[in-house]
């Protein structure tokens, strides 16, 4: 994650001013913060599908939610890439 920060900060045009900064800064946070939970959600569910023995009726359930998380990831990235900046919204919109 910290690469994806370092490279989405460094791909901004040199020229540009603080409230582009601001605002770029602003667009990563929100994606980080909303991402990472979902994200680590998955991984904790994971844990416990290791940790449960495969008679447990709890380890169906957590291999389903896992598989369900885990398939709605690229949908959560688009929704919170895509159609959570407002610059995207506004060209959507106009098309």
């Amino acid at each position: 994650m910290v690469v994806v920060i370092v490279t989405l900060v460094k791909t901004s045009v040199p020229d540009s001013s603080k409230a582009d900064d601001k605002e770029t800064a602003k667009s990563i946070l929100k994606v980080v913060v909303f991402l990472t939970p979902v994200f680590g959600v998955t991984w904790i569910i994971g844990f416990v599908i290791l940790i449960l023995d495969d008679d447990d009726p709890m380890h169906k359930v957590a291999n389903y939610s896992f598989t369900i998380l885990n398939s709605f990831q690229g949908l959560f990235i688009l929704l919170t890439g895509c159609l959570g900046e407002q610059k995207v919204r506004e060209e959507v919109i106009r098309i």
